[in-house]
């Protein structure tokens, strides 16, 4: 063989050879830069799909009476990144979870596309109740498809029970409503600080601060005062705890 034969051969295995790497760098690079262009969007994204998980395993435990998970370790949990976003969501999907449920059956069917209830309730709910969805995965994509049809129902859901907005239609007994309407309670840790100084420390940050009546060591602040990120938190000055809780103490 000659030596330009050699030559052409040589150059064809590596040409053939950068192609096959040039194809599989392409791709890794086109996957970084649609992650990178699409940041915002993904971390959207990751919300929701958190915020689906945790309204799953709410409603599992509610319907099954198994203990052992709470909105707060599901949401506020350390795997959790965007813990206020993803509660928030959480909260506000569980607090029309029936009518969700109503409206997702109506449009969907049983065709959910390989989706569970929880994350249609939670994609449906960011249509019609919320900022609107962006079409960067294929269970956005499957639910924007409906999206007249999830608004025609809704309408029509809201005209046939004889109100004029949506959470009228919410059950008297919703367990998120109830819970929105308990008062925060923290515990003061008086190996670390005293109750009248803690209380003045919160009256400057929080509207309203009180010793609760049942307990001296107990302070409490309005409903959805949020401690969760709060200094006396995170030094052991104060424990957050439900008021049924704090009995444990006595």
């Amino acid at each position: 063989m000659s030596t330009a034969g050699k030559k052409v051969k040589k150059h064809r295995s590596v040409s053939n050879t950068s192609h096959i790497g040039s194809v599989g760098l392409g791709k890794d690079r086109q996957s970084k830069d649609r992650a990178r262009s699409h940041h915002t969007t993904l971390a959207q994204s990751d919300i929701l799909r958190q915020a689906a998980y945790a309204v799953g395993r709410l409603v599992e435990a509610d319907s099954t009476g198994k203990h052992g998970v709470s909105l707060k370790s599901l949401t506020l949990g350390k795997n959790v990144r965007q813990k206020k976003a993803v509660y928030a969501v959480t909260v506000e999907t569980l607090k029309y979870y029936s009518v969700l449920k109503s409206l997702v059956s109506e449009v969907f069917g049983c065709e959910y596309g390989g989706m569970s209830e929880a994350t249609l309730c939670v994609l449906v709910r960011e249509i019609v109740l919320g900022d609107g969805l962006s079409r960067i995965g294929r269970a956005e994509r499957l639910v924007l498809e409906k999206e007249e049809a999830l608004r025609r129902g809704l309408s029509a859901m809201i005209e046939q029970s004889g109100v004029k907005h949506v959470s009228e239609m919410l059950p008297q007994n919703d367990l998120m409503m109830a819970a929105a309407k308990r008062k925060r309670t923290v515990r003061v840790n008086l190996a670390k600080s005293s109750v009248e100084k803690v209380k003045n420390q919160l009256e400057d940050e929080f509207q309203s601060v009180s010793v609760s009546e049942h307990l001296s060591d107990v302070l409490e602040l309005d409903p959805g005062s949020d401690l969760h990120s709060h200094a006396l938190v995170r030094n052991g000055v104060v424990v957050l705890q439900s008021l049924s809780s704090h009995f444990l103490f006595c």
